[in-house]
């Protein structure tokens, strides 16, 4: 955690509090109905491993809350520990759903939207498709607590679709 954050604080000018030497995170309700109605991905906050099928670490993102949990930060690290990306979560009460937005330092950008949750899963379709290609990602919360995270790809306007990418997110053990 203290690698992480370090490199967070240095790298991208996000402030946190610290408490006792950790990072703060999260929020404390006095009961369901005190809840911000976006607070469905508190789930995902602090610091992950993230690792592929084979279990070969592929990476690391750590997650700080922002406003009411109705917005995240995330950033993305290489598996060398250096930042690849930086992502925004937006939550809109409107809508009742999620926005990603991310981007690198070579200024590639990404934007997926309509981030809403399907039982145990929360969904993301791209915000840009070219013609006929699109992309979806979601996350999918599992019983052990860590998140899988799958990606496909349709060129076919959604007739089928192919899994580019299926990752497991864990915890890391320091």
């Amino acid at each position: 955690m203290g690698k992480i954050f370090s490199q967070i604080f240095k790298t991208s000018g996000i402030a946190a509090a610290v408490v006792g030497g950790g990072l703060m995170i999260g929020a404390a309700y006095a009961s369901d109905e005190d809840k911000a109605p976006c607070s469905d991905m508190d789930f995902i906050l602090g610091d992950w491993d993230v690792l592929t099928k084979d279990g070969s670490k592929y990476g690391g993102a750590s997650f700080q809350p922002g406003i009411d949990n109705c917005t995240l930060r995330q950033i993305f690290f290489s598996v060398e520990g250096e930042p690849k990306y930086h992502v925004l979560y937006v939550y809109s009460s409107k809508e009742k759903n999620w926005r990603f937005l991310a981007g690198a330092s070579n200024g590639y950008r990404l934007q997926y939207d309509f981030g809403v949750w399907q039982g145990n899963a929360i969904e993301f379709q791209l915000a840009e498709p070219v013609g006929p290609a699109n992309s979806r990602f979601s996350y999918v919360k599992n019983a052990d607590g860590s998140i899988q995270e799958i990606q496909k790809t349709t060129t076919d306007g959604g007739k089928t679709w192919v899994t580019d990418y299926d990752l497991k997110w864990v915890r890391p053990s320091e």
